[in-house]
């Protein structure tokens, strides 16, 4: 695969409960590190973390100059952000939310697709002149082949969260930032963009990454509740008390008992079992379908048991519109209520749905 292109959906981990710890080395190391980068051309994973020496290596071979900042600015940046007009609607809420978060001053929130084309900023007004001279603005490149390494470009290559500090940057000219990038993966498995904290060195907040994976996993609960708002979607969890939280599980299934489709979560908590699309919800789950959804018209938290026997809580999101051909009269009929009479339009709303 070219490096100049983020990496797909291989690498995709849950975001709360896979939050990786990096090794962290003396500042004295990374000196030492850059010394040998910059006189010898060598990455040496003595010095720095694994993931960061693995990112020097790829750039060296690229050829990339630690003494040069490749900046490439970016075009078509208003025809982009159209492009991906859903996906930012969550991604600036939630930036606005992670901006709140975030302890102190002297921080950016920076969102960028998934060919590394920064999209959107937000910006805490003493860290502009900071953002000016590392040209983080909307419209540049920052994938690792052209910006070196750098958590947004290199989160997005590897899949996975990671956190830049200082100078484990390539370029020298990004050793005063501090950078926490997590990728974002859309309802199909497939890189969306990737999400990026960032500020000066002397600001740096251990609990930066987790704040911004708990963001990036609500963007992608969104997207997967977007992409299938006319299915039925079935949340579960180990644990009832998290079963509204963003470590649910969600599964997508047909009426008939096909999966569609599942996240990360789910997949995680029904390791070992053939969950995946196109399988079928008995292979999956001994608690009948059907006696779910009966359950779920009733506003029950429903139980659920898999075929190796752990028991989830679960509840079923949304139901489909469509009158089911097993089970009749459990679905709402599409023809609407024809002897209810309400005057209040919330009411009315709900009902011609």
């Amino acid at each position: 695969m070219s490096p100049h292109r983020f990496r797909g959906p291989a690498f995709q981990t849950t975001h709360i409960d896979a939050v990786k710890k990096q090794t962290k080395f003396p500042d004295g190391h990374l000196d030492r590190a850059h010394v040998v980068l910059e006189c010898n051309g060598q990455a040496s994973e003595d010095l720095v973390p694994k993931a960061i020496a693995e990112s020097w290596k790829r750039c060296l071979a690229l050829g990339l100059q630690p003494q040069r900042l490749v900046a490439v600015e970016a075009h078509a940046l208003r025809q982009e952000q159209e492009r991906v007009a859903l996906l930012r609607r969550l991604v600036l809420a939630e930036m606005e939310n992670l901006y709140q978060q975030i302890a102190g001053t002297n921080y950016m929130i920076a969102f960028a697709g998934a060919d590394g084309m920064l999209l959107d900023t937000i910006c805490d007004p003493t860290f502009r002149e900071t953002a000016r001279a590392s040209a983080i603005r909307p419209g540049t490149m920052w994938t690792e082949a052209q910006c070196g390494t750098n958590a947004l470009g290199t989160a997005g290559f590897i899949g996975q969260a990671l956190t830049v500090h200082g100078g484990e940057h390539f370029f020298g000219s990004h050793s005063g930032l501090t950078c926490t990038a997590v990728p974002l993966y859309g309802a199909d498995g497939q890189l969306a963009g990737v999400l990026d904290a960032s500020s000066d060195c002397r600001s740096r907040q251990q609990h930066t990454q987790a704040l911004v994976s708990m963001a990036a996993a609500q963007i992608e609960n969104g997207m997967f509740r977007e992409a299938h708002h006319a299915d039925v979607i079935v949340a579960f969890h180990s644990r009832g008390e998290y079963l509204h939280t963003l470590s649910a599980g969600l599964l997508v299934v047909t009426q008939d008992g096909v999966i569609l489709s599942l996240n990360a979560h789910a997949r995680f908590l029904l390791q070992g079992l053939p969950a995946a699309p196109g399988r079928r919800f008995e292979e999956i789950y001994r608690t009948r379908l059907t006696d779910l959804l009966l359950g779920a018209r009733k506003g029950e938290r429903q139980r659920l048991e898999d075929r190796i026997g752990s028991v989830f809580a679960a509840k079923v999101e949304a139901l489909l519109p469509a009158q089911p051909l097993a089970m009749p009269g459990l679905f709402r009929s599409t023809h609407g209520p024809t002897d209810f009479v309400a005057e209040d339009s919330a009411v009315q709303s709900v009902l011609r749905r």
